[in-house]
């Protein structure tokens, strides 16, 4: 207690506050004089209370006495005692002349405690208007003005917040945090404190029922140790883990990022990333992008801006790892950035910071990228979902209107330990809409499961977004944004599949895109000329033209190469293109165009560098429907671009 309450002395005199001292130590009377010297001998040795009155019955009868004011008000402070403190500071601050930066700063800060931003505003604004100010109390001060101006304006304006607490399949009496789901929603992940000397952290997961864990939450056994398992990230099927450890035997620093990957019901031996990403300083908070292929994280190593700082790497061809990029002064400050979370949507940013304007500790945050990949100015998440207190990492769902956090000791003051909850995210504050696509892929003759790749094409941007494979199972999970793509499933040995894919606004999480795959085995090179009738057809389903025209559209572009790799990969094959139309217009019309459209899918494989004598082109017109033409679905599908192979 002696500490603390000279601490505070002694900032308010080193820093000396410039005020006419109408009475001195000298000028008191003899009994004011002995009065003050007991009260400072009794605060030196501890004893506030009678240290507290006898300064208060110095100033009491000495008002003027400017020393004795400062050091009572500044003991008022440290003894939570604001509202005695403020009056004095007040007396104080009353002079014509400059305000000292010290009194300036503890009057604001008290202040604001009594929820006073007007008057404390006015005090560091007539602090501020001292031009011989040092410029490090002047950044001090600037700060603090900007911080009185930010919380008078979140605390008059809160954003609608309703948080709920997780089932008990999640929190218990120990501290529960860091939440994440994979993407479906049928899995949480999180971290627990155990109990016991060292209080070792574990990751832990629950299956999750209509929105609500179910069941006992288990430890990840094959990925905790007896040192301590932290932050950590998934990739969206939950099959890939980055995890934050502790003083392991192979760490490089003291707290680096370890990866494993589940495989059927197992995960594979935590392995260290390595010096490409793990430094010898604190490195922690990992974020996996989307694409698998991103990652962000927090970092205290060197060439940063501040305390932790927020970095990413990417993936490069090679399965390497680049060198860490710091992100910048946009997010970063020369304070402490962490706890990153890059929604799937590829451009929202959430972080927690103490260097950003906010409301106290660590505040949540949004930063989002522009079209030119820069990071916009963070966005406070605003009160109260941000507090005086030190608020957690962030989640958020797919759909962007759930968000999910840790918070300790905030709603319900008879709590132990830290809890999870999930709340409604504000509409400003949500990421674009994301939404799942689970896909299954079959052998089409034996019905067997198998593992085969999945590439997905940006239509709209003409670029690859992410290549997978499906898991032994033969299955994969995955998210797309707003948008539209191109899927191709392919394995050697087999003709590609293709699906035309669009997110729309009206798109949810309610219903995502499923698909069960099957995969047509490419026939053997000695089997004979296969019939038209019996060979199997493959619909291109990313093939586009014109309205009522032959004239290929651009992002026809990934399908063609697709099929002319497939060509190149099977030298042999020869196949034939069919052209369909709905039956919209006349007979012979529609011949026309299907044989037109046939022929502009071959030209362009021959322009791809296919040999002609490979190819074949047929119109179908309308005489093929898949679909009924009573409806638009219907004569969409029945407008439709096919190939088989004919040797």
């Amino acid at each position: 207690m002696k500490i603390r309450i000279f601490s505070t002395v002694v900032f308010l005199f080193l820093f000396g506050l410039v005020h006419s001292q109408s009475t001195t130590v000298d000028q008191l009377d003899k009994k004011s004089k002995k009065k003050y010297e007991k009260a400072l001998k009794c605060l030196k040795k501890g004893e506030t209370k009678k240290g507290l009155a006898g300064l208060q019955s110095v100033v009491d009868k000495n008002p003027g006495f400017t020393e004795g004011v400062e050091k009572l008000s500044g003991l008022y402070i440290s003894e939570g005692q604001d509202e005695k403190a403020i009056p004095l500071m007040r007396s104080l601050a009353q002079g014509d002349g400059p305000m000292s930066p010290a009194l300036a700063m503890t009057l604001a800060r008290a202040l604001e405690r009594s929820k006073e931003y007007d008057e404390g505003i006015s005090a560091v604004e007539k602090a501020l208007a001292n031009p011989e100010m040092k410029p490090a109390f002047r950044d001090s001060l600037e700060l603090k003005l900007k911080e009185l101006e930010f919380r008078k304006v979140g605390y008059a304006n809160p954003v609608k917040f309703t948080p709920e607490k997780l089932s008990p399949a999640v929190n218990t009496e120990a501290i529960e945090y860091h939440p994440a789901f994979i993407a479906d929603g049928s899995q949480i992940y999180f971290i627990k404190v155990g109990e016991g000397k060292y209080r070792n952290e574990d990751i832990y997961t629950a299956k999750v029922e209509n929105g609500q864990a179910v069941g006992k939450a288990m430890p990840l056994a094959e990925v905790n140790t007896d040192v301590q398992e932290g932050t950590f990230c998934l990739s969206q099927d939950g099959r890939i883990m980055i995890f934050t450890s502790c003083e392991r035997r192979d760490a490089i620093g003291g707290c680096d990022l370890y990866i494993t990957v589940k495989k059927g019901n197992h995960w594979t031996r935590p392995q260290n990333m390595g010096a490409s990403i793990n430094s010898r300083w604190w490195d922690s908070t990992p974020s996996l992008a989307a694409d698998n292929r991103t990652l962000y994280f927090s970092s205290r190593r060197p060439g940063g801006e501040g305390g932790s700082d927020i970095w990413m790497t990417k993936l490069n061809k090679h399965n390497r790892w680049e060198p860490p990029v710091n992100l910048g002064t946009t997010v970063n400050t020369k304070n402490n950035d962490e706890g990153p979370y890059i929604h799937p949507d590829s451009k929202s940013l959430y972080f927690i910071s103490n260097g950003h304007i906010g409301f106290g500790s660590y505040d949540i945050f949004v930063s989002r990228k522009d079209d030119e990949n820069n990071w916009k100015a963070p966005v406070n998440l605003g009160y109260p979902i941000n507090t005086p207190a030190r608020e957690g990492g962030l989640f958020v769902n797919l759909r962007g209107d759930k968000a999910y956090y840790s918070s300790q000791l905030q709603f319900a003051e008879e709590e132990q330990g830290g809890d999870i909850y999930s709340f409604d995210l504000p509409v400003q504050l949500r990421p674009d809409l994301v939404t799942y696509i689970n896909v299954e892929v079959r052998d089409a003759e034996t019905k067997g499961l198998i593992i085969a790749k999945a590439e997905f094409l940006d239509l709209l941007n003409d670029k690859e977004t992410v290549v997978l494979d499906t898991d032994v199972s033969g299955k994969l999970l995955t998210t797309v944004k707003l948008g539209e793509y191109a899927m191709n499933i392919s394995k050697d040995g087999y003709l590609f599949h293709s699906e035309n894919i669009e997110v729309n606004s009206v798109t949810s999480i309610e219903k995502p895109f499923s698909y069960k795959v099957y995969l047509e085995p490419i026939p053997p090179k000695e089997e004979p000329v296969i019939p038209e009738a019996e060979a199997p057809k493959i619909v291109l389903k990313n093939i586009f033209f014109e309205t009522g025209s032959a004239e290929l559209l651009s992002k026809s572009g990934g399908e063609i190469n697709t099929l002319a790799t497939l060509l190149r990969n099977n030298p042999e094959m020869r196949i034939k293109i069919l052209g369909h139309t709905d039956n919209v217009g006349n007979d012979r019309d529609n011949q026309k165009l299907s044989e037109q459209r046939a022929k502009a899918v071959q030209d362009a494989l021959i322009a791809k560098g296919i040999a002609s004598d490979r190819l074949r082109h047929e119109g179908k017109g309308e005489a093929s429907p898949v679909a009924d033409n009573t409806t638009e679905e219907g004569r969409r599908s029945n407008r439709r671009t096919e190939f088989f192979i004919i040797r």
